[in-house]
């Protein structure tokens, strides 16, 4: 088996090698033609990344008007003060509170299912390399599982503590 994943990363290494030199026409390896504030700032990175996360969950609550061209519409973040930025600093401060708040009671399933939410988007975030598009939802499909697993647990943590369904496990 050993063998086998060294010859798969070696033809990987390989095609990456090509694609970055021989193989990259008209500069498509790369998705910016020329630099700018997205490309070359981190920080704007993360603020566009948490103006998307508030869009993100808008979908996952009201999945109303759902189309596949949603990302055309969608800018970068200019200050850390739009409202879009604050809610999604705002929901990811509130799932922080909620999962420690849970691993003080030994309840790490909230926890799991956030973290599968945000390492499921992470790689179409742009927060690290910067992407061709800011927001598109059928990068949610991974995450979603996340999502429902951690609502999932919420739901049944409050039907535990109701009288009426005290009888739940």
């Amino acid at each position: 088996i050993g063998k086998t994943i060294f010859l798969f990363l070696a033809i990987s290494a390989l095609y990456l090698f090509l694609r970055a030199t021989s193989l990259n026409f008209q500069n498509t390896f790369n998705f910016y033609d020329q630099p700018n504030a997205y490309t070359e700032n981190i920080t704007v990175r993360v603020l566009t990344f948490s103006k998307a996360l508030s869009d993100y969950f808008k979908i996952l609550i009201f999945p109303t008007n759902l189309h596949m061209e949603r990302g055309t519409h969608f800018t970068t973040a200019q200050s850390a003060l739009e409202p879009n930025v604050l809610i999604g600093f705002f929901i990811v401060s509130i799932l922080i509170f909620i999962s420690i708040v849970l691993l003080k009671q030994k309840k790490p399933e909230f926890l799991f299912g956030t973290l599968w939410f945000f390492l499921g988007l992470f790689p179409t975030s742009g927060i690290l390399i910067p992407i061709n598009s800011f927001i598109q939802e059928h990068w949610l499909y991974l995450p979603l599982i996340g999502f429902f697993l951690s609502l999932g647990f919420l739901i049944q943590e409050f039907l535990k503590n109701t009288n009426k369904f005290k009888n739940i496990k």
